[in-house]
């Protein structure tokens, strides 16, 4: 059982900072439980004694199993009813606004509430040894392998990711050693604390991995991003960075750092990727070379070059903790992969389908690729939703038509929910289609998905690689597409 702790909080309307005692046993309230970060953080508190419980707009699967497993009572709606003089504390996710029923309740009650980002560090990282995961892309996957390698390497170590880690079944894990796992989100923090959450995180390593504009709803552009990870920068201060000069903000950003830098790249930094070999069906085999010209083989399970990045800079996390490198290529090679990230849902008919979380462009690209080198000779079929705050909007509308033309036929749905969204600033499925048809890459777009999976069953054949694409569940396609197929 944990000990009563002090931890610095909010209380009001006008956010007054305060102390408060908070004791084994406490009743917490979190605000917004459905995110993937905050369940997580649900469960970490369980599992140290707390008594946990909170409130979402929408509850679904697979997080609203995992509430339900670990016993945390949920309630549906942000109502002024889930705020009462029982609780000890409240922690607020980044999508409560202030003008909520359950926000103005909490306001004027007088109870101390808190960001996700400092309960974490109060509760869990304290003074633990921290590795945070950084960047627009690969997070998760960096993460969860970072994770695994410290595990295999006997360090027993926590985290909380956001995403679902194979190796582990969980995306999150309370441990009372000194090492800990986070990955590290530049989207705000809360309503009461307008800046990214990953510069609150108290972390001694930092990876990061890459900058481009993503995140619209809360950035400008692209030198609003670049701000953010500057801040980063300039907060962590005491931090040792390993970082992807393969990026150019990233190159920019730390050549200014006042922290210690470990670079890594293809072909640059101090730690190199010099060449990849692809095993079609299991993954590939990475060579590296390091700073005093020694050369590195690395097998892991996972295709593109991306994930070769990705593995280098956990690779460079390793040597700078200067663990055994026989456990980490052993860790490497027994990794296995993150749900939702090129997950094979299985073979149908001799149509081999696959669902992977890509919606940024160049993760859309990336992972074609990775399909492509995975399954040589055979026809990639590409299915996406704009369902991210960002790919609603025709800010990329150019970019997706280039990154999905890797692809030899194309399926994509029309934006999810626009309502809000200027007509004139919205993501057009139909003028991507158009588009690509022009470029002679068959494609089809639709509105619901009876009739997208009507599409794709009519065109796929014995051979086809199906790739789905979406940060969401997607109208639930996958199963319907499995029994379509079968």
């Amino acid at each position: 059982m944990n000990k009563t702790i002090r931890i610095k909080v909010c209380r009001g309307p006008t956010d007054d900072i305060s102390y408060v005692d908070i004791k084994p046993s406490a009743k917490i309230h979190i605000m917004g439980i459905c995110g993937t970060a905050m369940s997580s953080l649900a469960g970490l508190l369980k599992e140290q004694g707390y008594v946990v419980c909170g409130s979402d707009k929408n509850f679904y699967p697979p997080i609203s199993e995992e509430l339900k497993r670990m016993e945390i009572s949920t309630f549906k709606g942000y109502k002024k009813e889930n705020i009462h003089s029982g609780l000890d504390l409240v922690i607020v996710g980044n999508v409560i606004s202030r003008n909520m029923p359950e926000t103005q309740a909490l306001l004027s009650s007088g109870l101390p509430y808190i960001t996700l980002p400092e309960a974490l560090n109060s509760f869990v990282i304290k003074e633990k040894n921290t590795v945070m995961v950084c960047g627009t892309h690969g997070k998760t996957t960096i993460s969860c392998l970072s994770a695994w390698v410290l595990d295999e390497c006997r360090l027993n170590p926590g985290f909380m990711i956001g995403g679902v880690a194979e190796n582990f079944n969980t995306g999150f894990r309370f441990s009372d050693s000194n090492w800990f796992v986070v990955e590290g989100d530049e989207y705000d923090t809360a309503f009461f604390e307008k800046t990214p959450k990953c510069i609150h995180y108290l972390s001694k390593y930092i990876l990061l991995n890459n900058i481009e504009f993503d995140h619209a709803d809360i950035y400008k552009d692209i030198e609003d991003v670049e701000k953010a990870f500057r801040l980063l920068l300039e907060k962590q201060s005491s931090s040792l960075f390993m970082a992807c000069v393969d990026s150019p903000l990233v190159k920019k950003l730390i050549s200014s750092a006042k922290q210690k830098v470990i670079t890594y790249g293809t072909k640059k930094g101090d730690w190199s990727l010099i060449h990849r070999e692809t095993l079609p069906g299991k993954g590939q085999v990475i060579h590296i070379t390091g700073p005093k010209k020694q050369t590195v083989e690395i097998q892991i399970p996972l295709p593109g070059e991306h994930n070769a990045l990705n593995a280098l800079s956990v690779w460079v996390l390793s040597r700078a903790l200067n663990l055994d490198q026989n456990q980490v290529l052993s860790a490497f090679k027994s990794f296995k992969a993150v749900r939702r990230r090129f997950q094979v849902l299985g073979d149908f008919s001799g149509i081999t389908l696959i669902e992977d979380f890509a919606h940024h462009p160049t993760a859309v690209s990336s992972v074609l690729q990775s399909v492509r080198e995975m399954y040589p000779g055979r026809r990639v079929l590409a299915v996406f939703e704009p369902r991210s705050n960002t790919s609603r909007k025709n800010i990329f509308q150019e970019d997706y038509q280039m990154a999905l033309s890797v692809a030899d036929l194309v399926f994509c749905m029309e934006a999810y929910n626009i309502s809000g969204i200027p007509e004139s600033e919205q993501f057009s499925a139909k003028q991507l289609v158009q588009h690509l048809n022009k470029k002679s890459t068959p494609a089809f777009s639709a509105e619901d998905i009876k009739n997208m999976v009507t599409h794709i069953q009519q065109q796929a054949v014995k051979g086809d690689v199906i790739i789905i694409m979406s940060n969401g569940d997607f109208g639930g396609i996958y199963s319907l597409l499995e029994e379509a197929l079968a």
